[in-house]
C-alpha cells in the first residue's frame, strides 16, 4: 500500500493491535489513528515515511508498543510522545534521522529570560518524553531551589522550580548536569541529549565549556596498562578560552586518577567499579562536567577458562546472575587457558554496529561476551553473534548476545538462564560458518551428505554413540534440516533437550561439550549432564519423523552474520571477514 485513506479506521474503536508494516506508505493522514481509545500496539516499520504529523498519536492514549524503524523519518514533530503515558517500547533506528535527540530545554514561563528575578523555569521536552526520565541541573552565579525534575512518559513540560539572582547581580547561569539516565532498552534509535543553558537576567559576558562529545566508559584490568585521555577531545569552549581540568572519582582505590597537561591518566588499582567525575573550568569560573564510569577486572587467570560478561543496561540484578550462571556453566566444561588478546580502543573498533560507548585497555581472557536486552528482534528469543577471533586458532575473544525483553520476562529466569547457554555456544563457535582458517573450524567438520547435514568432528561422534546413537543409520552428528535454522543447531528430534538444539533446553551433554574439544577448546567431559538420545529418534535420518514447525518463533535463526575482526597474538587486526 502507498497510502492510507482519511477515515479509514473511524469506525473501529475497538482496535487493540494494526500492523501496516512493510508496506510503502509515503505520508499518513493527519487524523488516521484518532479515536482508537483501545490500540496498544502499532506497526509501521520498513514504509517509505519521510514524516509524522504533529499529533499522529494523540487518538491512542494507551499506545504502548509503536514499530518505526527503517523509514526516512528525518526529525520527530513536536508532541509526538505527548499524552502517551502507557508506552513501553518505541523503535526508531534505521530512520535518516536516528539516534533522534530527546533533548530537554529550559523555559522561562514567568516572561522573558532577561527580566528582573526570581524566574519560574520549567523543562520542556519538544516530542515529548517516551519514557520516564530525571534531569539534574545546576545554577552558577545564582540560587536554583531544586537540583533535578523528572518527567513521565507522555510528558512534554516539567514542574516549575524557582531560579533567583546571586546578591551581586549579573547574568545567571542555568545548566544541566550530566545526564545520568540511560535510554531504557525497548526504545531504539533514541538518545537522550543536553539542552543548552539558560542565562537569565542579564546579558552573558562569558559563555560556559561545553561537553564536545561523551567520554567513554573505560574497562581497565588490575595490573595492566593506564589508559590516558586527551581531554580536549571531550571538552571546548565557546569563546575560546583555555580550560583548567580537575577529576574526583567517587570511590578511592579502584583507579589512580590524575590530570597532566590536559591528559588524564587512570591507572587500574583494584577490582572494581567506580565513577569519575572530570570538570572543565574557564578563566571566569564557568564550567562543564562530564562523568563516566570506570571498572578494573582481574588480571588474567592462566590457569582456567574465563568468560567475562558486560551488560548493557535493562537488565535486573535477577536476569544478571541468570546470565552468569550459565557463562559458569561453561566454564566446568571448557578448561583450558586460550592466548590472552591485547586490546585498546572502542568496542566498536572490533564489534561492528551498535556498540555501547566503551574503551577497553588491556587483554581479554578468555572471551568477552556484550550481553544487551532488546525490545524485539524477528522471530527470536535470542541471538548471538561472534565480533572477534584469534588468527591462530579462530576461536573466539570477543562476541555479543541480544535477548528479547518480552520473551525474557514470560520466560523467567529458568528460561533466560537455558537461552544464555545456548547464545554463549554459538559465541564459542557452535554453529558458526564465517571463519575457516584450520581443520578444527566448524565450517570444515560439517559435511552435507546430500541434504542430512552433520557435523563430523570426532569426538562429538563418538559422545553421540556413546549416548545411545550408534544404531543411528544417518550421517553423525546430525543437524537441524528445518529452514532457517539448517545446519548451526543439533537436529531437535535427534538430540532433544541438549542446549544446543533450536529453541534450546536444559542439558550440557557430552556430545555438546566434545564439539567444542572437536573445534580446539579444551574440556572437561565429566561435567556433562547425564543424556541418553531417545529411542524414537534412532532411526531417524532424513526427516521421516514429525516435525515442529519451523515457523515457531524460537526456532528462528539466531546466528548474526557480521563481520569478523581476526586479530594476531599481539591484538593487531590482521584482516576483517565480511560474510
Amino acid at each position: 500500500m502507498t497510502e492510507l485513506p482519511p477515515g479509514l479506521l473511524s469506525e473501529t474503536p475497538a482496535l487493540q493491535r494494526l500492523f501496516l508494516r512493510h508496506n510503502r506508505l509515503k505520508r499518513l493522514p493527519p487524523d488516521i489513528f484518532e479515536g482508537l481509545p483501545n490500540l496498544f500496539r502499532l506497526a509501521l516499520r520498513n514504509n517509505d515515511l519521510a514524516e509524522l504529523p504533529p499529533g499522529i498519536f494523540a487518538g491512542t492514549p494507551k499506545l504502548a508498543e509503536l514499530s518505526l524503524e527503517f523509514n526516512w523519518i528525518e526529525q520527530l514533530p513536536p508532541g509526538l510522545f505527548a499524552g502517551l503515558s502507557e508506552l513501553e517500547w518505541v523503535t526508531l533506528h534505521g530512520n535518516t534521522g536516528a539516534p533522534f535527540p530527546i533533548r530537554p530545554e529550559f523555559v522561562r514561563v514567568d516572561g522573558d529570560p532577561l527580566a528582573p528575578g526570581p524566574a519560574r523555569v520549567a523543562v520542556r521536552v519538544s516530542p515529548g518524553a517516551p519514557f520516564p526520565f530525571t534531569v539534574p541541573m545546576s545554577v552558577q552565579r545564582g540560587t536554583i531551589f531544586r537540583e533535578a525534575v523528572s518527567l513521565l512518559s507522555g510528558d512534554t513540560v516539567s514542574a516549575v522550580f524557582e531560579v533567583s539572582a546571586s546578591a551581586d547581580g549579573g547574568a545567571v547561569y542555568v545548566g544541566f548536569e550530566p545526564l545520568s539516565a540511560v535510554v531504557p532498552e525497548g526504545y531504539r534509535g533514541l538518545a537522550l541529549a543536553r539542552g543548552q543553558e539558560l542565562v537569565l537576567f542579564a546579558e552573558a559576558d562569558n559563555r560556559s565549556p561545553v561537553a564536545r562529545s561523551p567520554i567513554p566508559a573505560h574497562r581497565l584490568q588490575a595490573g595492566g596498562p593506564t589508559a590516558d585521555l586527551v581531554l580536549a577531545d571531550y571538552f571546548d569552549d565557546p569563546d575560546g578560552d583555555s580550560l583548567a581540568y580537575s577529576v574526583e572519582t567517587t570511590e578511592s582505590g579502584v583507579v589512580a586518577e590524575r590530570i597532566e597537561d590536559g591528559v588524564l591518566w587512570l591507572d587500574p588499582m583494584s577490582v572494581d567499579t567506580v565513577e569519575v567525575e572530570v570538570t572543565a573550568t574557564d578563566p571566569g569560573g564557568l564550567r562543564a562536567t562530564q562523568r563516566f564510569s570506570t571498572w578494573v577486572v582481574p588480571t588474567p587467570d592462566h590457569d582456567a577458562f574465563n568468560i567475562e560478561l558486560y551488560f548493557d543496561p535493562g537488565f535486573t540484578a535477577e536476569e544478571e546472575a541468570a546470565v552468569r550462571r550459565a557463562a559458569v556453566r561453561w566454564m566446568e566444561a571448557v578448561t583450558g587457558d586460550l592466548p590472552d588478546v591485547p586490546v585498546q580502543g572502542l568496542m566498536a573498533d572490533y564489534c561492528y554496529g551498535e556498540s555501547p560507548n566503551l574503551r577497553l585497555v588491556g587483554v581479554i581472557d578468555d572471551v568477552m561476551i556484550r550481553m544487551r536486552m532488546v525490545a524485539r528482534q524477528s522471530g527470536n528469543v535470542a541471538t548471538a553473534r561472534t565480533c572477534g577471533v584469534r588468527e591462530a586458532s579462530g576461536q573466539a575473544f570477543l562476541g555479543e548476545s541480544w535477548f528479547t525483553l518480552w520473551y525474557v520476562r514470560n520466560l523467567g529466569i529458568d528460561g533466560l538462564f537455558e537461552s544464555a547457554l545456548h547464545e554463549i555456544g554459538h559465541v564459542l563457535g557452535f554453529g558458526y560458518w564465517i571463519y575457516s582458517s584450520r581443520p578444527k573450524a566448524w565450517k570444515d567438520l560439517f559435511q552435507d551428505g546430500d541434504g542430512d547435514g552433520h557435523f563430523a568432528g570426532p569426538l562429538a561422534v563418538a559422545a553421540f554413540d556413546a549416548a545411545g546413537g550408534e544404531a543411528y543409520v544417518g550421517g553423525k552428528v546430525p543437524l537441524e534440516d528445518q529452514i532457517p535454522v539448517l545446519n548451526i543447531h543439533w537436529r531437535k528430534r535427534v538430540i532433544p533437550g541438549d542446549i544446543m538444539a533450536p529453541g534450546g533446553g536444559s542439558l550440557l551433554t557430552a556430545i555438546t561439550i566434545q564439539t567444542l574439544a572437536d573445534l580446539g577448546y579444551e574440556v572437561d567431559v565429566t561435567k556433562a549432564d547425564p543424556y541418553t538420545l531417545p529411542i524414537a529418534a534412532q532411526g531417524d535420518a532424513r526427516g521421516d519423523v514429525e516435525v515442529e514447525s519451523a515457523d515457531a518463533e524460537v526456532l528462528a535463526d539466531d546466528v548474526i552474520k557480521v563481520p569478523v575482526v581476526v586479530v594476531d597474538r599481539d591484538g593487531k587486526v590482521v584482516r576483517i571477514i565480511r560474510p
